[in-house]
């Protein structure tokens, strides 16, 4: 992930999720998804944008239906769901 830049759209306020932090599994949790994809991407050397330019490598979203997400297909960003960044975070933070 390092030099990625990761964008999102769509994404819902809270989830469940479980993620491996340093060995230990933490208890299904309530989160902020937006915040806590945030702390997932730049925890694995990239960065988290709140714009969507022409420089991000990502696009994390629910839905093919947002102008981000639009920009992302007209640009060939891929777009990923939570889960894809979860998995890359608990395999060693890489996709």
């Amino acid at each position: 992930f390092e030099g990625a830049q990761f964008c999102s759209t769509g994404l819902m306020a809270d989830l469940k999720v479980s993620i491996v932090l340093c060995r230990h599994q933490t208890p299904h949790r309530r989160v902020h998804v937006q915040h806590d994809m945030e702390f997932l991407v730049v925890s694995m050397g990239a960065t988290f944008e709140s714009i969507f330019t022409q420089e991000v490598s990502f696009l994390i979203c629910r839905l093919a239906d947002s102008p981000k997400y639009r920009a992302a297909m007209d640009l060939d960003v891929p777009p990923v769901v939570e889960q894809w960044v979860i998995d890359c975070f608990n395999a060693g933070g890489s996709p």
